[in-house]
């Protein structure tokens, strides 16, 4: 238990999978499943959707006019639900990793069981977390499309103005962006281990991040890219069946059928890896701010020293402190 480098926070992420691998990968598969039934139907009727388009605009059926719309409302409901399951997957999947990231921490490992128990009462502020994360993120769009458009109506006066009042607003728009997603990046941790409120959680990870803004923007900018490889690596393979099944029978009736399939096993597999791996190295990253900012490691070393049973509940922060073992100081 000591401030972590980038390094241990790497292997911290990857290690903590090996060793809870039916806590994280199983968990991730079990959760990803089911979230991308939808994204998988809905690719599935959307390429027998395609299809049919393409048939009717060649000329090879006949239809009424008003059936020339290309996309079926199974397509439409499948897509649309696709998005609120993943939404709710997701939110919840990383609230269940953080808790077995929290335990590892600690020395345990836990059963998926133990996992979902844990955060079964806090279901509600996960996603609760989420929604709020939505918001804002469709605040930033709104924010981006406004400078755009605004941007766009005075080139039309100032065409030079009018370019760089583009460029400078799209600028400045997604630094604001990447610097509030850095802000708020440990608010999942503190709801889960803490078990606060979204609203404290947010503020509590405001304050966390103060002063190492830019080392936790590098760290899981460098988290992020390793994922997207990984992710991109474990897809390639199942978008090459879909392509190729698209090319050899184009308007057979089982290719819909095999590329629902590719896209749900390439969907679920990607994910089911790239998130514990995510969520290991942001939960890590609130543990060591918790060890710079607050001496947790101190903490936790005088609830050993002492023989006091260390359990998930030592994150809380509303809870008589842990006293540091004798000869240290806080």
């Amino acid at each position: 238990m000591r401030p972590l480098t980038v390094g241990d926070i790497f292997n911290g992420a990857f290690s903590y999978i090996r060793a809870n691998p039916r806590a994280t990968l199983g968990l991730s598969l079990v959760v990803m499943a089911i979230a991308a039934i939808p994204s998988a139907l809905g690719y599935g009727s959307l390429t027998s959707d395609l299809t049919a388009l393409q048939e009717q605009v060649s000329g090879q059926t006949t239809v009424a006019p008003e059936e020339l719309f290309p996309f079926s409302t199974t397509t439409s409901v499948s897509l649309a639900l696709s998005g609120l399951v993943s939404f709710a997957a997701t939110t919840i999947l990383s609230g269940l990793l953080a808790a077995v990231v929290g335990f590892a921490v600690l020395g345990r490992r836990v059963t998926l069981g133990e996992a979902v128990r844990t955060v079964r009462g806090r279901i509600g502020a996960v996603l609760g977390l989420g929604l709020i994360t939505v918001a804002l993120s469709t605040l930033w769009t709104l924010l981006f499309f406004a400078v755009l458009v605004g941007g766009l109506l005075l080139t039309a006066v100032e065409p030079v103005s009018g370019v760089i009042s583009i460029l400078l607003g799209l600028v400045l728009v997604a630094v604001l962006g990447v610097w509030v997603y850095v802000k708020l990046a440990m608010a999942m941790p503190a709801v889960v281990l803490e078990r606060v409120g979204p609203f404290r959680a947010m503020g509590r990870s405001w304050r966390l991040v103060r002063r190492s803004w830019w080392r936790l923007f590098g760290i899981l900018l460098l988290a992020q890219l390793i994922a997207s490889v990984v992710a991109q690596l474990l897809v390639v393979p199942f978008s090459l069946v879909s392509a190729v099944t698209l090319v050899v029978a184009e308007t057979a009736a089982w290719v819909p059928v095999v590329n629902a399939a590719a896209v749900y096993v390439g969907t679920v597999l990607s994910s089911a890896v790239t998130s514990p791996f995510i969520a290991g190295a942001t939960t890590l990253l609130y543990i060591d701010l918790r060890m710079r900012r607050e001496a947790f490691d101190l903490q936790l070393r005088g609830a050993a020293a002492a023989g006091e049973a260390v359990g998930i509940d030592v994150y809380r922060t509303d809870g008589p402190p842990v006293a540091p073992p004798p000869g240290t100081t806080a």
